[in-house]
């Protein structure tokens, strides 16, 4: 994207479902399995939102969410989650970072850019990303 003092505008929404089911313990971004939750697209993308829902049992744990720039995956945020057992009356498990307006996450991805996340412990979990691309 070319520099200029003209302010730009998104121009497509960006909705991104994504799972995991692997278990992976390691911390380091380079070792085990990870899932792209988002990649930003030629002019970059924004993301707004991540909501992360559970669709089996659980236990405590971590879901870890990393930054690859192209060349290295580095640690971003985790999130801890606690230990539920879903059925008609219990709710699973479900985590959002962001929102809308002023508390939107605002995470701008370059080009190429992406976020990936892992459980720490063996349970399938979905992604939900929602943003848009310039």
């Amino acid at each position: 994207m070319a520099v200029s003092n003209v302010p730009i505008f998104t121009q497509t929404p960006y909705l991104v479902n994504s799972q995991a089911t692997v278990a992976n313990t390691n911390i380091d971004g380079d070792t085990g399995t990870y899932v792209t939750i988002a990649t930003g697209a030629t002019n970059g993308t924004r993301i707004d939102r991540l909501t992360f829902t559970s669709i089996s049992t659980t236990a405590a744990g971590q879901l870890r969410i990393y930054l690859y720039d192209g060349s290295t995956t580095r640690l971003w945020k985790t999130i801890a989650t606690a230990a539920v057992t879903p059925s008609g009356t219990v709710q699973p498990a479900t985590y959002t970072i962001g929102g809308i307006g002023a508390s939107s996450l605002g995470l701008n991805l370059s080009s190429g850019s992406t976020l990936k996340f892992a459980p720490y412990n063996s349970e399938t979990w979905n992604c939900a990303c929602e943003g848009t691309s310039f």
